[in-house]
């Protein structure tokens, strides 16, 4: 299936992915497709969404958007 991945600027960009692939899953195909290491998190319905779960768990189907919240480093910036 695909969905789309809403950045911050906007943008929206496809990705091609299984309904039982997980959310940690998407995650890889995110980074990879935005150049990106590191943590990030997605959200969808104001939910952020648990790595563990898979897309037809949470009842995510083709055509719908994901929101891409950016990528966040661990710890406080001295």
């Amino acid at each position: 299936m695909k969905i789309y991945i809403l950045d911050s600027k906007g943008i929206s960009n496809p990705i091609n992915i299984m309904e039982s692939e997980s959310i940690s899953e998407l995650k890889e195909q995110v980074k990879e497709k935005y150049k990106m290491n590191g943590n990030i998190e997605l959200l969808y319905n104001g939910i952020i969404l648990d790595d563990n779960s898979t897309l037809d768990e949470l009842d995510i189907k083709d055509g719908m958007t994901i929101n891409f919240l950016g990528q966040f480093k661990a710890g406080l910036n001295k």
